[in-house]
């Protein structure tokens, strides 16, 4: 081996150690939010199905109106889907949303009926955004619960 098959191989021993860390820190960090989510999971758990929570401050003016469109679908599929409306402001909800890094309210996250956080959505959405994720999430329920049964 020559010199310039050293430097080859040291490089890729320095690029293959910087994937390895780089993919231990984002491990740490799910796991880290994991554990800290474990309360509301344990609150999915216990109400049987999935959860969708939206986090407002009164006083921005999308979150004012996504209200109308987040009560309207609560209304519509609140058999199957616990819906939550949740002021990030109010200090009682200061540890749910520190939980979840809420920091652009609204926002709006997403968690099935095994209290699995699926997704965050910052920033008002449409009402036909919005009900696509809740019929996708009322969906994969239906198809967990079939999957249940076998």
């Amino acid at each position: 081996m020559n010199f310039s098959d050293d430097t080859i191989v040291a490089k890729i021993v320095v690029i293959v150690l910087t994937i390895a860390v780089a993919i231990f820190a984002v491990s740490s960090v799910h796991i880290g939010r994991t554990s800290r989510l474990d309360p509301i999971k344990q609150s999915v758990l216990a109400a049987h199905k999935p959860r969708v929570m939206e986090f407002f401050v009164a006083w921005v003016d999308p979150s004012y109106k996504y209200e109308t469109i987040f009560d309207s679908l609560g209304g519509k599929y609140g058999r199957e889907i616990d819906f939550q409306r949740l002021d990030a402001a109010d200090p009682a909800n200061a540890q749910l949303v520190k939980m979840l890094d809420i920091n652009y309210p609204p926002t709006t996250c997403f968690f099935n009926r095994y209290g699995k956080l699926t997704m965050i959505v910052p920033g008002a959405m449409s009402a036909a955004q919005l009900e696509g994720y809740v019929t996708d999430l009322v969906a994969r329920d239906r198809k967990s619960q079939q999957q249940e049964k076998m």
